[in-house]
């Protein structure tokens, strides 16, 4: 049965197709729980466990642009799995919070933690039932010029063990550079 399972939450080896209720992942996540519950003691059902941790496990990754113009929305690229909500808080940082997140990431959580958020939305996320990683976009409410670091939970409050955050550092201003390497090895910039 675990093989079953296995072989279908395996992409390489999967060739049936299906959407929604109807996705491979779902008759794997049965193979599994079918195996753990007429099986418990044996190591088939510690090999089910695990697959079925796999099929169910949650994912959260954020893009999110660096600059941002006065008066535009912020648009932020959601990579998300087995997750339908999703909070987002923006904090207005100094300039020192701002280069601290820059040079140590994990040393700002705390402060984050302490400080109010300007802004905070619950963000729906479509649910395909499909246990695979999907992508939407959101775009948060326009901020003045400043620096941000917009934080996606997947709790309301910080601080819990089993949530899974996310920081995306920002600034809104007026000015702005862009570079990028041409193919020609020469370095374009604008202003």
């Amino acid at each position: 049965m675990t093989d079953q399972a296995n072989f279908l939450i395996d992409p390489s080896q999967n060739l049936i197709k299906g959407e929604g209720k109807d996705h491979p992942s779902n008759k794997a996540l049965e193979l599994a729980e079918s195996c753990i519950k007429r099986y418990p003691k044996s190591n088939g059902a510690c090999y089910a466990h695990n697959i079925k941790e796999s099929i169910l496990q949650k994912e959260l990754s954020i893009i999110g642009e660096e600059i941002i113009l006065p008066g535009e929305k912020i648009p932020f690229q959601i990579t998300y799995r087995n997750l339908q909500t999703i909070f987002l808080n923006i904090y207005r940082l100094t300039p020192q919070q701002f280069e601290q997140f820059n040079q140590s990431p994990d040393s700002l959580v705390l402060t984050i933690s302490k400080l109010k958020p300007i802004s905070s939305s619950k963000v729906s996320l479509p649910d395909f039932l499909d246990h695979q990683q999907h992508t939407a976009h959101y775009e948060a409410i326009p901020q003045e010029i400043g620096l941000y670091i917009a934080s996606f939970s997947t709790k309301e409050t910080m601080g819990n063990a089993d949530q899974l955050s996310y920081f995306s550092p920002f600034q809104v201003t007026e000015l702005s550079a862009q570079s990028c390497r041409e193919n020609n090895d020469t370095i374009k910039i604008k202003v």
